[in-house]
């Protein structure tokens, strides 16, 4: 590679050479972690006490394997670049062994009301519904504890995403509605949520690692209840500038909040750190879907209400995008503004990369408000009711004319970084906070109150220097803007930050 270096960049060997050698020693413990990972099950005993847990066990790592799914590093082999080969564990084939004595029990079920009561704080109505509340404390909910699960993407410090996973506050709503400080410290030994806590800790140079949690959950519609499957994914918190996520966006005193132009997108990192966000949602789904042996996925405008801030007020008219190409794709695009451009261009993006790669895809089907295309597959045909929990009561009374059986169908939440699942419950008018006050899903997600609670690494999939609308996007990588190198071989080409 040297001889094709130009002069700048020879003149720049120097200069990397303290670069070239963190690489190899972080090549060199990546093989070790590896290794220790593959052949030691029992590694991670995680979380608090009594309901520590075994790590689950990660993906085999092929001795040749050069794709973005090994470990830290992102690495796509020019343009004909594939997902990994890794094979990943489906849920039910690996059961999560927790043995609970009597007394463990009653301590997990009275820690679960200590978070109940909590919600009080807040005010009236912030709880989640008393009916799952009494389903707690009868052990009503024990069998859907095995099914919580946290996805992240490979790249991601597993101990930041333990702690942004488990410290959660009840509520938090545009960072000043919350249940925190002495309330969770009572409780959970920590004082505000972990995503604020590794933001503040930080360089502050790069966001932490997104995640996602699923749990299978009643939902009860009306008199009636029924069994769904959730994944709880999380969009960027900016509708409010206290939220980290507008912080590290912001860019010249410009923000990213409601009214805000949009100017942080015409810089070249942060519109590609927003692309591989929201493709970061469906390799997320895709992999909770196939893990849980389910059929469709049912999308919702995740990041496209309150959260959205100006994405969803800005057109194409009025910003010129960072990305050269993806400007050039979304001027020439149908869609008005930026957030549909990324909401629907981020979904066919992802299925053109699982299909280039070989790996199959789950279809996604429409069902939700706001949320429904021209030419989509419709849940059910003629559906009369699309919001939470009444689309699902329509969908069970008549999910014999349903493209797929709902209890088939990944369905998603609009979630956020901060609270547990539900967020505000019934004082809460977001998608989360419909879900919430309908479902028994809250102590499910939540790692503190279930000891059966697992984590999933997900392949990072393909990362290309050029956006083509099928790929992550590589950003701040210093193999590309330095070595030129087709491959990122120091992980920041992921976005996330390489455990040291």
């Amino acid at each position: 590679m040297a001889g094709k270096f130009s002069n700048y960049e020879t003149n720049m060997a120097t200069a990397l050479s303290a670069s070239l050698q963190e690489h190899e020693q972080l090549e060199s413990e990546r093989k070790k972690r590896a290794v220790q990972v593959i052949n030691d099950e029992g590694i991670a005993r995680v979380l608090q006490g009594d309901f520590d847990q075994r790590r689950p066990k990660r993906a085999r790592i092929e001795k040749d394997d050069h794709d973005a799914g090994a470990s830290e590093s992102a690495r796509p082999s020019g343009e004909s670049a594939r997902l990994s080969a890794i094979e990943v564990v489906p849920m039910d084939v690996e059961e999560v062994e927790v043995t609970e004595t009597e007394g463990e029990k009653k301590r997990r079920i009275l820690f679960g009301k200590k978070v109940y009561i909590s919600y009080d704080n807040a005010g009236p109505n912030y709880g989640p519904p008393k009916w799952s509340q009494t389903q707690w404390s009868e052990g009503g909910q024990d069998k859907y504890l095995k099914s919580g699960r946290c996805y992240y993407m490979a790249g991601a410090d597993f101990a930041t995403v333990k702690k942004i996973c488990s410290e959660r506050e009840p509520v938090n709503i545009g960072m000043t509605t919350r249940v925190n400080e002495y309330s969770t410290i009572e409780w959970g030994g920590y004082s505000r949520s972990g995503y604020i806590t590794v933001w503040e800790e930080s360089t502050k140079d790069e966001l932490p690692p997104n995640i996602a949690v699923y749990c299978r959950t009643q939902v009860k519609v009306g008199d009636n209840f029924h069994e769904i499957s959730v994944l709880n994914l999380i969009g960027l918190g900016f509708d409010s500038n206290l939220q980290p996520d507008a912080e590290w966006y912001n860019t010249y005193g410009e923000g990213m909040t409601s009214g805000s132009r949009g100017i942080p997108l015409t810089g070249f990192d942060k519109v590609r750190h927003l692309w591989n966000h929201f493709m970061t949602f469906h390799c997320l789904a895709q992999q909770a879907a196939r893990d849980n042996g389910l059929t469709a996925i049912a999308f919702m405008k995740v990041n496209g209400g309150a959260f959205g801030g100006c994405l969803t007020e800005v057109t194409k008219g009025q910003i010129k995008l960072g990305d050269p190409e993806m400007n050039a794709a979304f001027q020439g695009s149908s869609h008005a503004t930026v957030y549909e451009f990324f909401y629907w261009e981020s979904a066919w993006a992802c299925q053109r990369m699982y299909v280039k790669s070989g790996l199959d895809w789950t279809p996604l089907v429409e069902c939700f408000e706001g949320s429904f295309s021209t030419n989509g597959t419709k849940l059910l045909e003629g559906q009369c009711e699309n919001r939470i929990p009444k689309c699902f009561g329509e969908m069970f009374v008549n999910q014999e004319a349903c493209a797929h059986p709902p209890g088939k169908v990944l369905m998603i939440n609009a979630w956020d970084p901060h609270s547990i699942a539900g967020n505000g419950n019934a004082a809460d008018n977001s998608a989360d906070g419909w879900y919430g006050r309908s479902c028994n899903f809250h102590l499910t997600t939540f790692p503190k109150a279930n000891p059966w609670f697992r984590y999933q690494e997900v392949s990072s999939a393909v990362y290309e220097d050029k956006y083509d609308g099928e790929s992550f996007l590589r950003r701040g990588c210093p193999c590309f803007f330095a070595k030129r190198l087709l491959a990122c071989e120091c992980g920041r080409g992921t976005g996330y930050t390489v455990p040291e």
